[in-house]
C-alpha cells in the first residue's frame, strides 16, 4: 500500500506522510536498473493506482499481493491483472484464522455487535467439498484460490500444516465445485483487512485505497 506512517518516540502510529506514487515507482525502476532486484510490484492496490503505474512506467508491475479468499474473491482486481499479465499473490488465503489474536497483541479491541470475522474453514460448502475430496478444508481453500491462477502464500509454524499447505496439487476442484465456491464471494462484505484497525488516520490519506467502501467505514468503527 503506497502510505507512510510516521511514528512518535513510542513507536506510536501518529502522522501521515504525503506519497508521491509515480516517484516511488521510478525509484523502484533504478532498482531493476541497478541490478539489485529482478522484478518489482505493489501490494494491495487499486485498480486506479495500478493503472496511474501501468501508465507513467517503463516496468510494469511483474505482480500485486492482495487479500484474496473464498469470501473475498477479487474478480474485477483479477480479470484486471489477467489482462495486464500481472501475477496476482493471494494473502488471508484461509481467512486469516488468527485474527483475532493478532488484533489482541497489537492492543485493539473488536466491537463484536458490528464485527465479527468470518470462519471460511468452517463453511458448510466448504466443509461438504473437504469430505468429498477427502481433503481438509484449509486444502480446498487453497486449491480453490490455485486453480484461479493465483499464487498462495498461507502463513504457519507447524510443520504438519506446512506441509498440508504443500499437498495440493494431487486433486482438482471440477467445475461444479468451483462454481459452488464461487457462489460464496461476499465481495466488499468479505473484506477483512483494511488496514484502519491498526492506524485510523489512514483512512484520510488521498492513496488510502479503501477509503471510499462502505465496508471500511464500518469496520473502522468496530474497532475501540
Amino acid at each position: 500500500m503506497p502510505i507512510y506512517i510516521k511514528k512518535d518516540e513510542n513507536g506510536q502510529p501518529n502522522q501521515l506522510l504525503p506519497t508521491d506514487l509515480i516517484g516511488l515507482w521510478k525509484k523502484m525502476e533504478e532498482q531493476v536498473d541497478a541490478k539489485r532486484t529482478r522484478t518489482i510490484g505493489v501490494s494491495n492496490f487499486s485498480i486506479e493506482q495500478i493503472e496511474r503505474i501501468m501508465q507513467n512506467s517503463r516496468i510494469k508491475p511483474a505482480n500485486t499481493q492482495i487479500e484474496m479468499h473464498i469470501y473475498n474473491q477479487q474478480k474485477e482486481l483479477r480479470e484486471y491483472c489477467d489482462k495486464n499479465r500481472i501475477v496476482i499473490v493471494s494473502y488471508a488465503t484461509l481467512g486469516s484464522p488468527n485474527s483475532s489474536q493478532y488484533f489482541k497483541d497489537i492492543g485493539r479491541k473488536i466491537d463484536r455487535e458490528h464485527f465479527n470475522i468470518p470462519n471460511i474453514l468452517a463453511d458448510p460448502i466448504v466443509t461438504k467439498l473437504a469430505q468429498k475430496y477427502k481433503k481438509s478444508t484449509a486444502q480446498i481453500a487453497l486449491r480453490y484460490v490455485t486453480q484461479k491462477n493465483v499464487v498462495v502464500i498461507p502463513k504457519s509454524v507447524k510443520p504438519e500444516r506446512l506441509i498440508e499447505n504443500f499437498n495440493i496439487f494431487d486433486f482438482k476442484l471440477d467445475i461444479e465445485d468451483l462454481k459452488a465456491l464461487e457462489s460464496l464471494d461476499k465481495g466488499e462484505d468479505g473484506i477483512l483487512f483494511f488496514w484502519t484497525h491498526i492506524t485510523p488516520k489512514i483512512i484520510h490519506h488521498p492513496e488510502f485505497p479503501y477509503k471510499n467502501t462502505r465496508r471500511c467505514l464500518e469496520m473502522s468503527s468496530s474497532f475501540i
